[in-house]
């Protein structure tokens, strides 16, 4: 029997190529989540820096895909053993974050060097440097059924019973770290051990999905957003600039871009110059392009450009198309 025939919306073996996954919102003011924790309705969960990635279970079957579909299970063998013996309710679909931890920091270039090995390569690479780990923070179907739309809260209490119940320790798949303080403890914290930022949820809401294929315009549902230090965001890069002194032969500055989905063009973001090591502007000096890189900021601009941008990453595990301009800063047509 289908997944479709047994109710499900869409195919878990293998999982739909079409289903997208949702992301937070990428900013919140301060006052709503102050509002949420007064009301008893925050959860304050640790952000933690890698990607995400999308578990699938049904009857003795567990595939493990990216955010993108692609299915990585031979990458993580010792992930699928672990999961195999928690007996979680079949069929099932998780969101996780696949991430390296290095005794509670993240190493986000050691992810990204297993992510980006083949198969084989990146089996023999994690039993030299040491395994990837997922953090469960999302639940979508559970013992056959779609609970995206419980609430928050009835989603973690599944997660933090599937694990509770567990009469052997997991090393590999891990709940996600749900913070028991207030939010400016929380933040707080984030600059002392030097996290990525929280993800802020109100237990009362809903999550979603969307099963279109459109992974540039993932749902971010009202209720779980991003906090960070500063804010950021991933931008296009289609052209680089030459600096000046020590940079005089290298990448000095790449310049920025933005889809405004209203008209479908892309929009100057401006330039960053800064955040660099020498070593990155001498790959960017020699990288094929467009590209994208998640750039850090304090303030955006009803233009779309930053202030006080700083260079983060290069985003190889994201397209182009999905770097999309703020709703608020859309245009449309004059």
């Amino acid at each position: 029997m289908s997944e479709k025939a047994s109710g499900l919306p869409f195919s878990l073996a293998p999982l739909d190529p079409n289903f997208v996954p949702a992301k937070p919102k990428n900013s919140v003011e301060e006052s709503k989540v102050l509002n949420l924790e007064t009301s008893g309705n925050l959860i304050v969960t640790r952000k933690r820096n890698g990607y995400c990635h999308l578990i699938a279970g049904r009857n003795s079957s567990i595939k493990i895909y990216t955010r993108g579909i692609k299915d990585v299970t031979a990458k993580y063998p010792h992930i699928v053993q672990e999961i195999s013996l928690m007996e979680i309710p079949s069929p099932f679909l998780l969101c996780v974050e696949m991430l390296f931890d290095n005794c509670g920091k993240d190493e986000f270039e050691k992810f990204t060097r297993i992510a980006k090995s083949g198969n084989s390569a990146a089996v023999k690479l994690q039993e030299e440097i040491g395994f990837a780990v997922a953090m469960v923070f999302g639940v979508v179907v559970f013992g056959g059924k779609v609970v995206s739309l419980e609430t928050h809260q009835k989603r973690f209490d599944l997660i933090k019973n599937l694990f509770a119940k567990l009469d052997f320790r997991t090393y590999y798949i891990q709940p996600v770290e749900i913070l028991g303080c207030s939010f400016e403890k929380a933040k707080n914290l984030v600059k002392e051990k030097k996290w990525e930022g929280l993800v802020l949820y109100d237990k009362t809401k809903p999550s979603a999905f969307r099963l279109d294929g459109k992974s540039n315009q993932p749902p971010r549902p009202e209720g779980c957003w991003k906090w960070k230090p500063f804010k950021e965001d991933d931008f296009i890069v289609r052209k680089w600039e030459k600096g000046s002194g020590k940079n005089k032969n290298r990448m000095g500055k790449l310049y920025l871009l933005q889809i405004d989905s209203k008209t479908e063009k892309e929009i100057n973001c401006g330039e960053v110059g800064i955040g660099f090591t020498d070593d990155e502007r001498e790959d960017f000096t020699r990288k094929n392009y467009p590209l994208v890189v998640q750039v850090k900021f304090e303030e955006r601009f009803a233009s779309g450009s930053l202030r006080h941008p700083v260079f983060m990453r290069p985003r190889e595990d994201k397209r182009p198309e999905e770097c999309m301009l703020p709703v608020e800063l859309e245009k449309g047509e004059e």
